[in-house]
C-alpha cells in the first residue's frame, strides 16, 4: 500500500469504529449507529416498517426511524423504499386515503405538557365489537406526545376521566385547546379547568386551523390502525396501543426527533435491541469498556 492509498484509506476509515468486535459508522451529529451487514437487513425492515417499531410510515420516514433507533447501512433510504412499495398493507391504501394538507401556524410552546391539542375521532365506522364509538386523542405541542382512549360516549364525564389522567401523570397544563364540540366546553369541564387553573380555548378563537396539532394526531393514527387492522373491521380497538406506541416512537419532521426520545431522554428499546444491541445499549448493559472516538482517530492517523 502506497502513501496514496493509505491516505485514502485513513480517510474513508475515520467515520468508522470496531467497539467489542461490532462495526460502527459515526453520523453527522457524531453518534455511532450499528452497521448492519446484509444477511440482518430484512430483520430491520421488517421491524421499523411493520412489526412492534412500524407502522407502515413512508420511506423516508423509516429510514430515519432506523438511523435514530441507532442502526445504519449504505442503502438504507434506497432499500426502505423498495421494501414500502412491495407490503401489501401499504399498496392497498396509496391513493385511497384522503387527509386535507394542514397549514402551519407555528405556535411557540418552551416546555413539555404546558399546552396540549385534544380531538375526537367519530362516529366510527364500524364501531368497535365492544360498542366503541369514538376515540380521544391529545397531543402535547412541545414533545408531539400523544395519548389516546377509545370511548364508548362522547360526554364530559368521559373527557374529565381523560383530562385527569394527563394531569396526574404530566402534571397541569395551561392550556387545552379543542374544537367547539359541546362535550368540551359542558360546565363540569369548565368548572374543572377552572378549578386546576387551566385555560381552556376552542381552536376558533385562534383561527379555523389552530388546533392543527390534534388534526396531524387524528390523520396519523387513522392511517396506522387502517394498515395493521385484518379483516375484522370491528377489532380497531384492540390496535390502539401498537398504533401509539408507533407514533411516540417515530420522529417528526417539526422536531426532528421522536416524542419518546423528547420525553425520557433517549430512544426506545425494542426486543431486536437486544439482538443487535446499539453502542448506547451495549454501554448501558455494561457489555463493553468504550473506547471514545479521538482515541480511535489517533490511531488511524498513525497508520
Amino acid at each position: 500500500m502506497n502513501k496514496t492509498q493509505r491516505r485514502y484509506f485513513r480517510l474513508q476509515a475515520v467515520p468508522y469504529a470496531i467497539v467489542d468486535g461490532v462495526l460502527f459508522k459515526k453520523d453527522v451529529n457524531g453518534v455511532l449507529l450499528r452497521c448492519i451487514s446484509t444477511g440482518q437487513i430484512q430483520r430491520v425492515l421488517e421491524e421499523f416498517h411493520g412489526g412492534l417499531a412500524g407502522g407502515h410510515f413512508v420511506p423516508r420516514v423509516t429510514a430515519l426511524k432506523i438511523m435514530k433507533s441507532g442502526y445504519y447501512w449504505p442503502k438504507i433510504f434506497s432499500n426502505c423504499y423498495v421494501w414500502i412499495k412491495r407490503c401489501k398493507n401499504c399498496a392497498f391504501f396509496t391513493g385511497k386515503e384522503k387527509f386535507a394538507a394542514l397549514p402551519l401556524h407555528p405556535i411557540s410552546i418552551d416546555q413539555p405538557f404546558m399546552q396540549w391539542g385534544l380531538d375526537f375521532i367519530g362516529v366510527t365506522n364500524p364501531n368497535s365489537s365492544q360498542g366503541h364509538k369514538w376515540i380521544l386523542t391529545a397531543t402535547d405541542y412541545f414533545t408531539k406526545w400523544t395519548e389516546v382512549v377509545a370511548l364508548k360516549d362522547a360526554n364530559e364525564s368521559s373527557i374529565l376521566d381523560f383530562y385527569e389522567g394527563i394531569t396526574t401523570r404530566f402534571g397541569v397544563p395551561a392550556t387545552i385547546i379543542s374544537d367547539n364540540a359541546v362535550a368540551f366546553i359542558r360546565s363540569k369541564v369548565t368548572e374543572w379547568a377552572i378549578k386546576n387553573g387551566i385555560y381552556l380555548s376552542t381552536s376558533s378563537n385562534y383561527y379555523p386551523q389552530g388546533n392543527g396539532q390534534a388534526k396531524c394526531t387524528k390523520k396519523n393514527l387513522l392511517r396506522i390502525i387502517r394498515r395493521t387492522l385484518d379483516e375484522n373491521q370491528r377489532s380497531w380497538h384492540t390496535k390502539l396501543k401498537s398504533a401509539l406506541w408507533a407514533d411516540r416512537i417515530t420522529p417528526k419532521r417539526s422536531t426532528g426527533n421522536s416524542p419518546f426520545s423528547l420525553v425520557y431522554g433517549r430512544e426506545a428499546i425494542f426486543p431486536m435491541s437486544l439482538e443487535l444491541p446499539t453502542l448506547e445499549l451495549m454501554k448501558q448493559l455494561e457489555l463493553i469498556e468504550f473506547e471514545p472516538m479521538e482515541v480511535r482517530y489517533a490511531e488511524l492517523m498513525e497508520l
